[in-house]
């Protein structure tokens, strides 16, 4: 009987440490809704040694908004988080999920050779501005593989009213992670570039367009 209580009494230990850990993962939603989101609520956190506090937010879930409360996370030397959020598009809200991204960069490694120089982010920032006419046809970049490093296509940046190119470059690969590459997309009346990003999982894509 002894042993069989005993049996019993783990089981729920293991149990509730499983529902534990999950309460601090992050709550899918749906990416596009077409109705306002709630106000934030006000979070009261203090400080925690080498953790970011990731605010909470809100979730569409079953045809209504559902807050998800923050949590903490491990600080990552280098990098600085950028906060996930609800933004409107035309008559349509979309969810920019937060990520973490380089929080300064390294001086540019000065190549050999007719190569051009490897960074260690994604591209440039592209204007803030929103164009209504689409990009033109993206310029042919041919570049030899080259062990270790990924090249990211160049692209169109909208500058002061007009298009303007910005060459690509080498980016070192990252393990476990694909380069998605950047797009310009079609919202309504007006073209919104979509940032490149690395995603965890899969094979290095080699973006050569």
């Amino acid at each position: 009987m002894m042993t069989r209580t005993l049996i019993l009494v783990l089981g729920l230990a293991v149990a509730s440490c499983v529902a534990s850990g999950q309460a601090t993962m992050g709550v899918d939603t749906t990416p596009v809704v077409y109705q306002n989101p709630p106000q934030p609520r006000v979070e009261t956190y203090g400080t925690r040694p080498g953790f970011l506090f990731i605010k909470g937010r809100w979730n569409w879930q079953n045809g209504q908004w559902v807050w998800a409360a923050g949590h903490w996370e491990r600080e990552r030397a280098g990098y600085a988080w950028n906060e996930g959020r609800w933004e409107q598009r035309g008559n349509r809200w979309e969810w920019i999920e937060g990520t973490w991204a380089v929080s300064s960069a390294p001086p540019p490694v000065t190549a050999q050779g007719n190569e051009p120089p490897i960074t260690a982010q994604g591209g440039v920032t592209v204007s803030s501005e929103y164009p209504s006419a689409a990009p033109p046809p993206l310029r042919a970049e041919n570049q030899a593989a080259r062990a270790g490093f990924v090249w990211v296509s160049g692209r169109w940046d909208w500058k002061a009213g007009n298009w303007a190119w910005v060459d690509g470059h080498w980016e070192r690969e990252r393990a476990n992670q694909a380069w998605v590459a950047g797009r310009w997309e079609l919202q309504g009346n007006r073209w919104i570039w979509v940032e490149g990003r690395w995603e965890k999982g899969g094979p290095v894509v080699r973006d050569h367009r």
